[in-house]
């Protein structure tokens, strides 16, 4: 992430993208390709960000940072109940 968009590293600079993926690879089932399509999902609330005030929505900033994240609450809320990780996720090789 450093290296691709600043080409440097500070404090802070995911700002909880740890968060999006986790949440990416619980709304995807554990199955690798509905986890790449809910990174596409969050990743495309993410660059809303700076697409909707280019194209004159008038829309509040913190409701735009927060954007990611509540989509994130949403998609795993609904399903947090009804799946199971794998039975080998916390065992050692």
């Amino acid at each position: 992430m450093s290296i691709g968009d600043i080409h440097s590293f500070t404090e802070g600079m995911t700002r909880g993208a740890g968060y999006l993926a986790i949440a990416a690879v619980i709304f995807g089932n554990w199955r690798i390709l509905r986890t790449i399509l809910a990174c596409l999902l969050f990743g495309a609330a993410n660059a809303l960000q700076f697409q909707l005030p280019a194209i004159g929505f008038n829309v509040p900033s913190a409701l735009l940072i927060m954007m990611p994240y509540l989509l994130a609450l949403v998609a795993v809320a609904g399903l947090a109940g009804r799946q199971r990780s794998p039975a080998s996720l916390t065992k050692p090789w």
